[in-house]
């Protein structure tokens, strides 16, 4: 995200504020190193872990902001329950990759993040207002769609992209509740 607007920067001649996008990059990879150890600690039977979905998905929010190369909205709808740190994680790489997506190809205004705790499922939808893309039955040739099904898929879960040329996409994940 930041290299993306670290692009726009430079296409600007804004040495300055590509810089600025170029050490959060770098920031954030260090960040993404450590996450990679926690990860590798969290595997452990002794794992704890004190952050929640609601929090990485406002984080992911606000960074998306903070480029300023969209406009990002976050909700989160009803009661907040437990949900498996593995299975989290899954729904947090599914949002990533929507919003990289939205990014790299919508040309959107506007990214929504809504996360959504009912009795019999945690749902996840990501839409924009970008140009859409044209979805037909499974078939998806991008590696970021796929991998979305293939983590969908590891966690139980239903994943469904829709999308209109001209319309935005979402992205709509729906999770059983244990």
């Amino acid at each position: 995200v930041n290299l993306e607007a670290c692009t726009r920067a430079l296409k600007k001649d804004d040495i300055d504020l590509a810089t600025e996008h170029i050490e959060h990059a770098r920031e954030l990879a260090q960040g993404g190193l450590s996450q990679a150890r926690e990860s590798v600690q969290a595997l452990r039977p002794q794992q704890i872990d004190s952050r929640s979905i609601e929090s990485e998905l406002k984080s992911l929010s606000r960074l998306l902001q903070e480029t300023g190369a969209v406009a990002a909205h976050f909700e989160c709808c009803g009661e907040p329950y437990h949900i498996a740190p593995e299975i989290w994680t899954e729904m947090i790489r599914i949002a990533q990759e929507s919003t990289t997506n939205v990014l790299k190809h919508a040309h959107a205004e506007n990214v929504y993040i809504k996360l959504s705790f009912e009795d019999k499922n945690v749902r996840l939808t990501v839409s924009d207002d970008g140009k859409g893309i044209q979805v037909k039955d499974d078939d998806h040739d991008g590696f970021g769609l796929i991998g979305m099904h293939e983590r969908a898929k590891r966690i139980g879960a239903r994943l469904q992209i829709l999308g209109r040329v001209g319309y935005g996409t979402r992205i709509a994940l729906s999770v059983p509740s244990a």
